[in-house]
Order: C-alpha cells, then structure tokens, then sequence
C-alpha cells in the first residue's frame, strides 16, 4: 500500500526539486561563462597573420592606405601576404565581393600589412602560428630581385608608383631601378611600402 505524503511534505518536495533544477542551471551557466571566457581569450590572442592564414587558398579583399587588392591567398608572414590577383579575376558575384579592378598583367601582389586598413575574408576560421611563414619581407622582395621580375611598387599614403626591377634590397630600404640614364633609381624605405606587384 503506498503512503501518500502530506500536502506540506508535498510543497517541500517540490520546492527541494525547484532548488535542485536552479543549482543545475547555475552550475551550467557558470560552465558556458567559463567556456566562453576560454574562447574569448583564445581569440584575444589570434593575430591578423593567422586570421589570414586562414583563408589561404580563398579571395580577400584589402583594402590599403592608398592601393586595393583582392586575389586568392597564396602565403601569409608576420608583415606580408601574397596574393595571386589573377585568380582574383573574373569571380565578381561570388567570394567576397565585386572585382577590384587590377593593373594589366599583373599575377602576384605582395602586400605589407602595416598598410593594411581594412579586409574582408571569407570565413572567420584562422591558422595556427605554424601557417604563417617565418621569411621575412626583405627575404621575399631579394628573392624577386634575383629573378629580375618588372615590378610595380605602391608606396606611401600619397600612392605614389613606380615600375622597374628590384636593384637592391636592404634591410630597411629597396631601391627600384627603372632603367633612366645616369639615375642610380628610386630608394623606399621598406616601412612606406604598400604593395609590391610582380608584372608578367
């Protein structure tokens, strides 16, 4: 035969079992807060090389102090990126927005991300440290220097542009030569450059 509780054992049963539910809740709450102060700090640490990292392969948009770019990732370092802009082409309604019109012939963009004010990436994933490359962007630029490739440098918040080759690379400055008589060419400092567009 079952025992029925009384109505007071009843009220107290039912408000040990509201107390229960609420210390569940609580605890669960706290549990989420924690979580999210662990995600909140993982991402406080995630810097724009790894957020770029991230989209490698994929079209971004940057938009510089005085230049565009919008092309597919192709490496990413701790101050530059290199975009292919020619896989960039042809793709506007899709990705990350309208084409950005380019310079004709243009394949590789490096851009400095000093100069970088805005960009828009396709996701929100990033790399890891391990994604971003340790060479920096004077190893980058000697290398292009060696292949003699037409470049065409963007360079200061004026957008001042010069076209030529790559004659020298210091650690601080680049010196593009341009081909005029009696001219040793244009020297800027690596800080004021913008992009850098390796043509043909």
């Amino acid at each position: 035969m079952s025992e029925t509780l009384p109505p007071d054992d009843d009220r107290f049963s039912r408000l040990f079992a509201d107390l229960d539910a609420a210390a569940r809740a609580e605890s669960a709450h706290e549990r989420a807060g924690e979580f999210g102060d662990r995600v909140h700090e993982e991402l406080a640490e995630v810097t724009l090389p790894r957020r770029i990292a991230g989209a490698l392969g994929e079209r971004v948009r940057f938009r510089l102090v005085s230049d565009e770019v919008e092309g597919a990732v192709r490496a990413v370092g701790e101050n530059w990126c290199l975009v292919d802009a020619a896989a960039g082409r042809g793709d506007a309604g899709r990705g990350v927005g309208p084409e950005v019109p380019g310079v004709e012939g243009e394949v590789l963009v490096l851009v400095v991300l000093d100069a970088v004010e805005s960009l828009v990436l396709p996701s929100v994933r990033h790399a890891p440290a391990s994604a971003v490359s340790r060479r920096s962007l004077g190893s980058v630029l000697r290398e292009w220097a060696t292949s003699r490739h037409v470049v065409r440098v963007v360079y200061g918040l004026s957008g001042s542009a010069v076209k030529g080759v790559l004659a020298h690379v210091s650690r601080d400055h680049v010196q593009i030569g341009r081909g005029v008589a009696g001219s040793a060419g244009l020297v800027v400092p690596l800080r004021a450059l913008v992009t850098v567009r390796r043509l043909g």
